[in-house]
């Protein structure tokens, strides 16, 4: 019975240790979908879903928001306008995508205030 215990926990630390290293789809989705998070860790998980293919809906639009976003910055601006409209035609009502996507489309639509 003694033996039992210290073998339990050896095994127990072990499946603990390899679940723990090994990234999981839903700590990229939660990152993926938190605003706050770093802008490149969120771009990073985002990435990750849409090139494994694991989302659908209005968390593949997500994804698609964050990498057109990340394209804009990148000033790839083609790309991002493709990404950004992939996203709209999932979600129609993220505001935040379409002002992304009508901003890139129209650049003189961006005012800069002093």
């Amino acid at each position: 019975m003694p033996r039992v215990i210290p073998l339990t926990l050896a095994i127990l630390t072990s499946g603990a240790a390899i679940a723990a290293a090994e990234p999981q789809a839903g700590d990229d989705l939660f990152t993926c979908r938190d605003r706050q998070a770093e802008v490149q860790a969120r771009a990073a998980a985002c990435d990750n879903l849409l090139n494994a293919d694991r989302l659908a809906g209005k968390d593949k639009a997500i994804a698609l928001s964050v990498r057109g976003n990340t394209l804009i910055n990148k000033r790839d601006y083609v790309h991002a306008i493709e990404a950004l409209s992939m996203a709209v035609d999932l979600d129609p009502d993220n505001v935040v995508t379409l002002n992304l996507r009508a901003a890139r489309r129209d650049p003189k639509a961006v005012r800069h205030r002093p």
